[in-house]
């Protein structure tokens, strides 16, 4: 995880604090049944914010995806669920052919924008 974390582009952890982690994923009730690794010893990532003006979820999310692919390319499986959190299969694809984070976010960028717009009345607080 701390290879993880210093693959990271410094500009996507500005607003937000990774710490290196361990933990064994657990049975929780109601939650999760069946956990991947249940009761091994895993480590990962665990992320603070600190500022939310200067943190972008969507760039962190993207370059780590980036980021697991290029260290962990034979552990680190994508399913079509990712389709459906983005909407399609472009991020999937782009991150299975290496494709810098930036350069994703370069073609994304007008969606993002429409999003952040259509957000912006739900939120609770600005």
């Amino acid at each position: 995880s701390k290879d993880w974390r210093e693959a990271l582009p410094k500009e996507v952890l500005e607003g937000v604090k990774a710490e290196s982690v361990e933990f064994s994923p657990k049975f929780i009730p109601g939650v999760v049944t069946t956990p991947k690794y249940k009761d091994k010893k895993c480590r990962g990532l665990h992320f603070t914010v600190l500022d939310r003006e200067k943190f972008e979820p969507i760039k962190l999310a993207v370059a780590l995806l980036c980021a697991a692919q290029k260290l962990y390319p034979e552990e680190f499986k994508m399913t079509k669920y990712l389709d459906k959190l983005w909407g399609n299969e472009d991020l999937r694809a782009m991150v299975s052919e290496d494709h810098d984070y930036r350069a994703i976010m370069k073609t994304c960028e007008q969606g993002i924008d429409r999003f952040k717009k259509v957000r912006q009345k739900y939120l609770r607080y600005d």
